[in-house]
């Protein structure tokens, strides 16, 4: 009787994570671009919630997956953003675009950009006369992107600063 009490309570807690996830998917398909940051943004709590909730879900791929593709939008959304900042390219837009820019780091570290958010980072450290950030973020760039296209100009940044010494790639690795 108990083992039939908690097979019904699995099933029922499943089919609360099926439905779930069916209903952020269906959310993922709106086209309507004025409202989707909104609806990302509430996709993302949706699908940590489930994750948290449920986490040994049969559908824990699926909400995984889903979460990365929501990510990558998001990050993509603040990095267009910080472009748009530092167009601008003086006080408050400089911060603007710097809190952007740090929030892909802190909140998607998977973002496929990776390595133009690094590059951008030094660049408004630069800007802002911050050398010894603008060199922690050309380090970072070249240690974990080496192929990036943004390597040669991070070399560039850093010889403008002036560094010559190196530590090593160890104090420079992403989580």
């Amino acid at each position: 009787m108990v083992l039939v009490l908690i097979a019904a309570n699995y099933c029922v807690a499943q089919e609360s994570s099926a439905e779930r996830l069916r209903r952020v998917e269906e959310s993922l398909q709106v086209k309507d671009f004025r409202k989707e940051t909104d609806i990302l943004r509430q996709a993302q709590r949706e699908l940590k919630d489930i994750l948290e909730t449920d986490p040994s879900s049969l559908f824990r791929s699926q909400v995984e997956a889903d979460l990365d593709r929501v990510n990558e939008k998001l990050a993509h959304h603040d990095l267009q953003i910080a472009s748009f900042y530092m167009s601008a390219g003086h006080g408050h837009s400089l911060l603007g675009a710097r809190s952007r820019l740090q929030n892909i780091t802190q909140n998607y570290p998977k973002f496929s950009k990776m390595d133009e958010v690094l590059f951008r980072l030094s660049v408004v450290s630069m800007a802002s006369e911050d050398e010894k950030e603008a060199a922690h973020y050309s380090w970072t760039l070249i240690c974990n992107f080496p192929n990036s296209e943004y390597v040669r100009p991070a070399f560039e940044k850093l010889n403008q600063i002036g560094v010559s010494s190196w530590e090593g790639c160890q104090k420079y690795k992403l989580q």
